[in-house]
Formats: structure tokens, sequence, C-alpha cells
């Protein structure tokens, strides 16, 4: 701002001063003492959540506060009881998470100056996994217990062994409602029905750095997301893997229907360990694997018939045997197509 002072001297002449004043207006925002924090809490009907924003007035100002909700079209203006307070409470009655954040006003001289908190979140979840065993057999190799929001454990495996995973819910009667997410290395996995006992599938855990996880709570299809859930993370150590090496896949077959020719599927593999190889070739259809059990059923090179049109569908499963134990690897599906040509008839004129 920029003033004129008019200056008059009773000893000497009017004289004209000119004095430039540099007034800086304050600035007098709130200071925030201490931010609100992210709460995590069990589903309630009852109980609140509680977000608190410390501030302090500048200017002798006087302080209001306004929360908001930030959800997917941006922060909406909150309306209920606590909203205009220091200390929000944020209701538990719905899973998943909510973000807020508080905008502080000080109030001074009529105008107003205002921040906004750091925006957190209200997490509100359930707990769903009372046990998770993993068993070769009647032989228990790992027990966890569960605990929101889940936990990781390290665990060996024989990859000559089958193991069930048996996973105990807290609560039996709603477990029906829970969904289950199974995963092994990071793979996408789609989320399916809660089940309380599985078989572990050991051919998607090589050696080496190996995982696989179990999520288990309340998905939302609509959203295509859990609204809530555990995660458990096992990182698997295989010893004793001496799984066949696949050399060469099958290939797939395209061939004219004949009732005496064959497609020849071939898989070529290498043992380990100085094991000793077989084969079992299957036929997938409409429900699921079916175990050949004609001539060439378990050689390395199955003889597949051409008698019927259309498509069907085999892979192998290799194994190698070792003091006893079997390793075993699947080959790729492939596919063996039955057409016939229509031949076409020239007619001379």
């Amino acid at each position: 701002m920029r003033k004129q002072i008019v200056s008059k001297n009773d000893n000497q002449s009017q004289s004209e001063k000119e004095y430039v004043l540099f007034i800086l207006l304050a600035k007098c925002y709130p200071v925030i003492d201490a931010q609100p924090q992210s709460v995590a809490s069990t589903k309630s009907s009852v109980k609140k959540a509680s977000l608190t924003v410390s501030a302090t007035a500048t200017g002798n100002g006087t302080l209001s506060y306004q929360w908001y909700e930030v959800g997917e079209n941006g922060a909406e203006k909150l309306t209920d009881s606590t909203a205009t307070a220091s200390t929000y409470k944020a209701k538990l009655k719905n899973l998943g998470v909510r973000s807020f954040y508080c905008e502080v006003t000080n109030t001074v001289n009529g105008k107003r100056y205002s921040v906004n908190t750091d925006t957190v979140t209200v997490t509100v979840y359930q707990t769903y996994v009372q046990s998770l065993v993993i068993a070769e057999g009647e032989n228990q190799v790992c027990r966890e217990y569960g605990d929101w929001p889940g936990k990781e454990s390290d665990v060996t495996l024989d990859s000559a062994a089958k193991y069930t995973l048996t996973v105990v819910p807290l609560n039996t009667t709603a477990a029906s409602t829970y969904s289950m997410t199974i995963s092994y290395n990071g793979e996408a996995a789609e989320a399916g029905a809660f089940q309380s006992e599985l078989t572990l599938d050991t051919s998607k855990l090589p050696e080496g750095s190996s995982y696989f996880t179990v999520q288990v709570g309340t998905y939302d299809t609509a959203k295509g997301a859990y609204l809530a859930s555990e995660l458990y993370r096992f990182n698997v150590t295989m010893t004793g893997d001496y799984r066949p090496v696949i050399d060469a896949q099958p290939q797939s077959v395209a061939s004219t229907k004949s009732s005496v020719k064959k497609a020849s599927l071939t898989v070529s593999a290498t043992a380990t360990g100085n094991g000793t190889l077989s084969y079992q070739w299957y036929e997938v259809g409409e429900n699921g694997a079916e175990k050949l059990t004609d001539s060439t059923a378990t050689a390395s090179t199955y003889k597949a018939k051409l008698k019927n049109l259309g498509v069907r569908s085999f892979y192998c499963e290799v194994t190698n045997t070792v003091d006893g134990k079997r390793y075993s690897v699947n080959t790729d599906t492939v596919t063996v197509l039955q057409f016939r040509i229509q031949q076409k008839s020239i007619l001379a004129i």
C-alpha cells in the first residue's frame, strides 16, 4: 500500500514530505499443531472412529472447522453433527476404506484464512480366519493363526509330496458369504467361493524364491475388489525337486478325417536325479481331464484317432521316479482338429 502524508511546520514554509509506507498485510492462517491420524477398526453399528485436528489461531482470530469426505467424484462437504468440530466421529457400519480431511479456518476481522489437513483414512474391517494348516496326509507341516490384516510365514515343502491347505473360519455360519483368492508367485487370480480345504498346486512352486498367497474376505463383485479381507503369504522352500525337464512340448495337429490314420502327439523330456521317466496322456473335455487307457496312452508319443470330425484337447503328465518318489509336470494342452475336404464337381457344357 502506498500512502502520502503532508506535514506543516510553523517556523518554515509549508513543505510537503512524501513517505512511502510499505504495509504488509498479515496472512493470518491457522497453524496445524497435530494432524488427524488414520484409523483401522472392526465393523460396528455402535462405535465410531475419532479423527482429531489440533490447531492454533493467529492474529487473535477465531477457529472453525469443516470436515470433508473424499470419494470417486471428489470431496464432499459433511453435514452430520460432528462435521464442524475439531474431532469428527466417523461411522463404522460399513466395510471398506473411506478418506477424510478437515478445512481449518481462522477468522480475523471478518476475513477467513483456511488450510486443509492431511487426508487420512478410516478402514472398517472384520476378522475372517481362525487358522490355516498345511498338511501332508496326517502330518501337519505348518499352522498359522489368523490375525487381521494377515501375516507372512515361511514353510518348507517336498516337491514329491501332496499337500492340503485347511482354512478354518472364525464364523462358520458366515463363511458361506466369504470369498477366497489363491495366487502363486503373484500371478493374477480371480476371487472365488470360500473353501475350507484345497490341494496346493506344488507344480507352480519351483525351487528358489516361490510363494503363494491366501486372501479371505468380503468381495464386491460390482467393484471387482475386496471391501475387507485378510491376506496370508507363505514363502516356500521346495526340497528334493526332481521334476522332469520338458525339452519339447507336443504340438497341435490338424488333419483330414480318416478311419485309418492317426495324429502323433509327442513330448520330449529329460529325467533328473538318475530318475526313470513315465508318461500318462489325458483328454480334456467339458467335465475336465479324463485319463486315457488306449495302447499309446503311456508312451511319449500318443496316437490320436481321426475318425470323428471336430476338435479334441490333450496333455501329457510326465513323471520322474527317484528312489520310489514320483515327481510330475504337465505339458501344454494341445489340440487335434479333424476336418473334411468338400469336393467340388465340375460339369462340362
